[in-house]
């Protein structure tokens, strides 16, 4: 008989279990990250948080080499057959599962938006890395390990290798209605699926900003915020835009998002004809200011009109209170020649900022073609671009990954089987957030192609022990590989788990759908997959002529 640990008194007793599997996987994040330097230079928000996620995605195929390396070193296996075996019995299913997962995210990489490129670039890079890492030198150390006597193997009491009795999967009906009963729920409730707008929720709150925010709300009521500029080589070109911009407002009518627009022409003359016009409108008022009713009348009003009314001469620019100018001057003094497009509504709902962007984002006249700027056309032009791209990447990557189960499997049906603790998965995950009213945001949308490639693992993994297997094995199949797969999903989630300290909302966000995403389809590997081999085992129909 032989008396075996499972993989837990392993990770428990030997923490150089840890170090065994923990320097490859650091080798592989240098590769990744000097690259990313190099090509790149520079992480944005979603890409800097990269190392704890791929710390957390690296690892698992190091635990699945290094389980099953300890289960053949168990039967008696000698280091370099054991090593070996290993590579025959559990290779094709990491390698398998790296390429689907790298696969899955340099999809991102057809992205116009960089958020999602740059995250898909480099996690695809390190998600490779980390399978080289793990087939080439994480060998070396434990051949290094077991050499200083460090690996714990389980004691072979005897010549040959007792697998536990055929057992039945128990509930595997109850299960597979259960899992079906969850798709159909969120098959006739998507519309409870919803997208979060509005940008504020997805901001961090300092308390420094909070205050400085409501001290603002409190000295200025006005709603002339977060405008628009478009900038201009003349001042007779800022002339034909802004009457462009106020023709499109007038006919939007009230579906206009333009509350007003500005440019300094309009408050300060910049020709000597202008100059000129304004001179003679001064001079008609300091006529009318001379009529006997209003000369008699005591108004502080009328004092500010009768003393401007004493300009004879065209003013100076610099003659002007810096509140006035201070939004028309560049930071080298000089008078700007662009114009100012305010909206009518905030611009913290997504959807008004694509609105607004839609209707001035971009402005022809006789001169040419001209493009508004700000940080909300900005936001609204990468929702607009995740909204437009996000659906065809998750497709893309779906597709991506069936050709390659397929390839590695070539069955459709074993491709189906093991791909469907991933679409369990998926449907309870859509299920949760319906429950719990989470939205989807263009933070937390990034992580659905890593969700697809991370959650084919497990039924990948599992599928292929059960097919070395053969019938009636599941149980066996779960006692080992089920451990390997529970372990190697927990690491994954441990490192999404480090964005759920972070104050950002965005970056939380990736977390929490990480943990949700591979968490269930962890569970439905484990319950799902092998509830549904049971009962096809009891209908004959699996094929075992592979």
């Amino acid at each position: 008989a032989l008396r075996k640990h499972s993989i837990w008194v392993h990770v428990a007793r030997m923490p150089i279990s840890t170090l065994i599997i923990g320097l490859p996987l650091l080798f592989s994040l240098t590769y990744t990250f000097a690259i990313a330097y190099f090509t790149l230079g520079v992480l944005n928000t979603m890409t800097s948080v990269l190392f704890v996620i791929l710390f957390g995605l690296g690892i698992d195929y190091g635990l699945h080499f290094y389980a099953r390396y300890l289960e053949k070193r168990s039967e008696g296996i000698e280091i370099l057959d054991a090593l070996l075996e290993t590579y025959e019995s559990t290779g094709l299913a990491i390698m398998t599962s790296a390429v689907t997962t790298a696969i899955a995210l340099f999809v991102l990489t057809y992205a116009e938006f960089r958020g999602f490129s740059e995250f898909g670039f480099i996690s695809g890079l390190g998600i490779i890395f980390a399978y080289m890492a793990m087939i080439y030198i994480l060998p070396a150390f434990i051949v290094f390990f077991e050499r200083m006597g460090l690996i714990l193997v389980n004691k072979n009491e005897g010549d040959v290798f007792v697998k536990k009795p055929p057992k039945r999967y128990p509930f595997s009906k109850t299960i597979l209605v259960f899992g079906i009963g969850v798709i159909l729920f969120v098959s006739f409730n998507t519309q409870k699926l919803e997208f979060e707008y509005d940008f504020g929720n997805l901001e961090a709150e300092f308390p420094e900003y909070r205050e400085l925010r409501d001290l603002s709300r409190e000295i200025s009521s006005g709603t002339r915020r977060n405008p628009a500029y478009i900038l201009a080589d003349t001042y007779e070109e800022v002339d034909r835009i802004v009457n462009s911009i106020r023709m499109i407002k007038e006919e939007s009518g009230d579906a206009t998002y333009i509350l007003d627009v500005e440019s300094l022409q309009e408050r300060f003359p910049v020709t000597v004809d202008e100059e000129g016009a304004k001179l003679r409108q001064v001079a008609l008022v300091r006529e009318r200011l001379q009529d006997p009713f209003l000369r008699e009348q005591e108004s502080s009003d009328l004092d500010i009109l009768r003393k401007a009314s004493e300009v004879t001469e065209p003013l100076d620019f610099s003659d002007l209170p810096a509140f006035l100018t201070e939004r028309f001057v560049t930071r080298d003094g000089e008078i700007g020649r662009f114009v100012m497009i305010y909206p009518n509504q905030s611009l913290a709902d997504g959807r008004v900022s694509i609105g607004f962007k839609n209707e001035i984002g971009t402005i022809e006249t006789e001169d040419g073609i001209y493009h508004a700027a700000s940080t909300s056309i900005v936001a609204a032009e990468m929702l607009d671009l995740m909204q437009d791209e996000s659906f065809i990447m998750v497709f893309a990557t779906f597709i991506m990954i069936l050709i390659l189960m397929y390839i590695s499997f070539r069955s459709f049906r074993w491709t189906i089987i093991s791909m469907l603790p991933l679409i369990i998965g998926l449907s309870w995950m859509f299920a949760i957030m319906i429950l719990f009213n989470l939205s989807f945001n263009f933070y937390n949308l990034v992580v659905l192609p890593a969700i697809l490639g991370i959650g084919n693992d497990n039924g990948v993994h599992l599928a292929s022990r059960y097919r070395e297997e053969g019938r009636a094995s599941m149980w066996n199949v779960l006692s080992s590989t089920g451990q390997h797969i529970t372990i190697g999903s927990l690491t994954t989630m441990l490192g999404f788990a480090g964005l759920l300290l972070t104050n950002h909302p965005g970056l939380f966000s990736i977390g929490l759908m990480a943990l949700i995403g591979i968490g269930m389809t962890l569970l439905s590997a484990v319950t799902f997959l092998p509830a549904l081999v049971q009962v096809l085992e009891d209908k004959n129909w699996i094929r075992y002529d592979y």
